[in-house]
């Protein structure tokens, strides 16, 4: 588990700004506050969720529970499992519990059978059973005292419930945990904090409910406060990841951000693709034990097959699903008859193309790309004019990088099948 300490993303400063609204609110013309920390899925929402809880085991301000709502979608009525996360707040004599444990034994296997078929109400079960608006009554009892008894706790001991997962759950499911919260956890210093990717909430309630329902009409009765998490930290975040060593250092890193920026890749998936990388890109020491240095373009290869088997895994398989054969020849083609030019046909419908324009805003990107060119085939075939054309470098300029950092031609595909089994390797 991540560490504040540890934080990447550096989201100190929101973490102590929700500090503020906990302090500040919660306690609302008798109601209590919902609010909604609005984040794409792998954004690190979960992360920031644990930096609550370590906060709060240091300050011991408030008292935090966890609702996963994903795992616990297995209950149709998430009343019962939303009561069971409640019933974990200790109180004197463990009172919470007990009302709490009320609440789940008046729901009716009746009322669990027409919430859980919304649209399909099986009315069998109100004509068998006689005593059903007893009982109906009792369940209103029930969750009345079960309010109360939170109600008397929070006022002493303000409560933040952080509902995560949302977003994993189906639009019907989502809709459901939303309500529930809103119709038994409406209480005055008890903060309900729910993150979820807001454009997929609002897919979910149009859905549910059609598809020009007013969004924002029916959202504002549920969640009083939405805030974003923030999202401009993911080049910095992905830099600060990267162990390996090459030269120039900086810039290499920062042209390998600006590749994965341009897949619009979550957090969770940024931090696996740079383990992947920093594991080919491992630190090397010479036999004086000083950290050997890869040359520029080697890390910018690694990134480039990675994020191509991530994101076209079947493009990659068509070019490096097996190993390349040696194809010499005295002669030279230019690059619009190459396997290269065949790979920016098949990339052009998508948005990988958008790395290749990335390599060419830098100029150790235009560099790269000669040797990004020799992944496909034997650079050293192909026209020094067509190449120098597409990486927008003069001839003269582009044959130096060529003699100077391509391998020669014995060691080729030698050299290129090495790079692609250690990048087949990794899954």
């Amino acid at each position: 588990m991540i560490q504040i300490k540890d934080d990447k993303l550096e989201r100190t400063n929101f973490l102590n700004t929700l500090f503020d609204i906990f302090d500040s609110y919660g306690n609302q013309d008798g109601q209590g506050l919902t609010i909604t920390i609005n984040g794409k899925y792998g954004s690190g929402k979960s992360t920031l969720f644990n930096f609550i809880h370590e906060k709060n085991e240091t300050e011991k301000k408030f008292k935090i529970l966890t609702y996963d709502a994903w795992e616990n979608k297995f209950f149709d009525a998430p009343i019962v499992p939303i009561m069971h996360c409640i019933s974990k707040i200790p109180s004197k004599g463990g009172a919470i519990k007990k009302t709490a444990g009320k609440v789940v034994k008046c729901i009716l296997n009746s009322v669990l059978k027409t919430l859980a078929n919304a649209h399909k109400i099986d009315l069998t079960a109100f004509a068998e059973n006689t005593d059903f608006f007893e009982e109906y009554d009792a369940f209103k009892k029930a969750v009345v005292n079960c309010k109360k008894t939170l109600e008397e706790f929070c006022s002493n001991k303000k409560t933040i419930l952080l509902v995560d997962e949302l977003d994993r759950c189906l639009p019907a499911y989502q809709i459901k945990v939303l309500e529930s919260l809103y119709h038994f956890l409406n209480i005055p210093n008890l903060i309900i904090v729910i993150a979820i990717d807001h454009e997929q909430l609002e897919n979910a309630i149009k859905n549910e409910f059609g598809e020009y329902t007013d969004v924002h009409g029916y959202l504002s009765k549920l969640v009083q406060y939405e805030i974003d998490l923030p999202y401009d930290t993911n080049k910095k975040f992905a830099i600060s990841l990267m162990s390996f060593h090459t030269d120039p250092d900086y810039e290499v890193k920062e042209l390998i951000a600006e590749m994965i920026e341009s897949q619009n890749i979550a957090a969770r998936d940024i931090k696996k693709l740079i383990q992947q990388l920093n594991m080919i890109c491992k630190e090397q020491r010479d036999g004086f034990n000083q950290v050997m240095r890869y040359y520029y373009f080697y890390p910018i290869q690694i990134a480039f097959l990675l994020l191509l088997r991530k994101f076209q895994n079947s493009i990659f398989k068509t070019y490096f699903g097996k190993e390349l054969q040696y194809t010499y020849t005295p002669e030279t083609i230019v690059l619009s008859e190459s396997r290269f030019q065949n790979f920016l046909n098949d990339i052009a419908p998508t948005h990988f193309t958008r790395v290749i324009d990335t390599l060419k805003m830098y100029t150790i990107g235009q560099a790269a790309l000669l040797n990004i060119i020799g992944l496909f085939e034997n650079v050293r075939n192909i026209n020094i004019s067509s190449l120098a054309n597409f990486i927008n470098r003069p001839e003269d300029n582009t044959e130096k990088i060529l003699n100077s950092n391509t391998p020669i031609d014995w060691d080729y595909p030698h050299n290129v099948n090495r790079i692609i089994k250690l990048t087949n390797d990794l899954r």
